[in-house]
């Protein structure tokens, strides 16, 4: 008999121990908004936008993606903040980011005049994460097993009211479809550049339905000797050293990612500019190869020095991307893209509306459920006092 209520009052605490999980998702699915996503459009007008056109004498190395020790080591992160952030500024990091997960990290406040408070968003199964920057609070708000477009643009929106400057984190890593990709806005940057993927093809579906945000570039470490550190950062050009400027300088495209092999760059931009219908771009040494992202990749002049690139621009090309790439490093420039000269399209200035009849079909149904949850465990709970 003491054996069957044993087994009994441990049926019971699993009983309640899976239905407060239970509860505790369906809660925060029950938060979720639905929303009508603009159309796609492709960039278009009679005018080219070059975020290079006009740069500061100053260039910032940075970082915004690291992971120091937080949570009590719950989270994946092996070394203190301390060592983070000494490591990156002993490597010449001029802003060295440690982005823990729903932690902001103040250790550097007091150290540098270029200071970022920055964090990774996401505790979600299949890493639907972003990256707050700038951030002065954390949100909590996640939805942590699948999420569709409208959750992940929730998300999105939680942080915009903080103020946060956000980058979609790593792309191809969570698997962000084609459609979150396209429809997806009011973000200000894309983590193309990333140790553990490269999302080239998510950015670039995302910049041909018009949806134009900045590339972002960093380590994302989580282990300064087990893992690749100083392989990937920022290049931010600015006339002035301090964040405001810097920060500013990158929410119009001011800026560029390096990938290197070692942590060495052999080559840096030198100048970029468009003359009639030519992109010109150059290098301060040559360069072994170029890609082109978004045109039909014509090679119309490539000078003996290797160090310039001509690219005759077609009527058809909305957006010009390249990539020059060296046998230790690959720069990743911003996309030149057309526009009317007037309202430049970032999306990270493109509201999502909310589908507010079927926001409310959601919530109420999620809602009746959580009643549902909550008169079983009251059942459950009465039984137990009743034997």
């Amino acid at each position: 008999m003491r054996l069957r209520k044993i087994k009994f009052y441990l049926i019971q605490c699993l009983g309640f121990f899976f239905l407060t999980i239970l509860f505790a998702l369906v809660f925060l699915y029950s938060t979720s908004s639905v929303y009508d996503f603009p159309p796609s459009k492709p960039f278009s007008g009679n005018h080219w936008y070059n975020p290079y056109e006009r740069c500061g004498d100053l260039t910032i190395r940075a970082n915004f993606h690291a992971h120091g020790i937080a949570w009590g080591k719950l989270t994946n992160g092996h070394n203190t903040d301390e060592q983070m952030y000494k490591g990156y500024s002993n490597e010449g990091y001029d802003i060295a980011g440690i982005s823990n997960y729903h932690s902001i990290s103040n250790y550097a406040q007091d150290k540098t005049d270029l200071y970022v408070p920055v964090y990774e968003h996401g505790y979600n199964l299949f890493k639907f994460h972003c990256l707050a920057i700038n951030s002065k609070q954390v949100s909590y708000l996640d939805f942590p097993l699948l999420q569709s477009t409208s959750q992940q643009q929730k998300i999105i929106e939680r942080l915009k009211a903080n103020g946060d400057m956000v980058a979609i984190a790593h792309p191809k890593l969570s698997g962000r479809s084609s459609e979150d990709m396209q429809k997806l806005v009011h973000y200000d940057f894309t983590e193309v550049l990333n140790y553990f993927r490269v999302s080239m093809e998510e950015y670039d579906e995302a910049l041909s339905n018009g949806r134009l945000s900045w590339i972002i570039s960093n380590d994302d470490t989580h282990d300064l000797r087990d893992e690749a550190a100083f392989k990937i950062w920022n290049i931010i050009y600015t006339d002035h050293r301090n964040v405001d400027t810097i920060l500013s300088n990158m929410k119009k495209g001011m800026h560029y990612g390096i990938k290197s092999v070692d942590g060495r760059c052999t080559n840096f931009l030198k100048s970029c500019k468009i003359r009639n219908d030519s992109l010109i771009v150059e290098f301060e040494t040559d360069v072994e190869h170029f890609d082109v992202h978004g045109g039909e990749a014509e090679l119309m002049d490539y000078q003996k020095d290797r160090k310039h690139f001509v690219y005759k621009m077609k009527p058809n090309d909305d957006f010009i991307r390249i990539v020059a790439k060296n046998k230790y490093s690959w720069i990743f420039l911003n996309p030149i893209i057309r526009w009317d000269g007037k309202n430049l399209p970032l999306t990270s200035k493109v509201l999502p509306k909310t589908n507010y009849p079927k926001t409310i079909i959601v919530r109420t149904t999620l809602g009746f459920f959580l009643l549902e949850i909550l008169g079983f465990a009251i059942l459950l709970f009465k039984r137990k006092f009743t034997r």
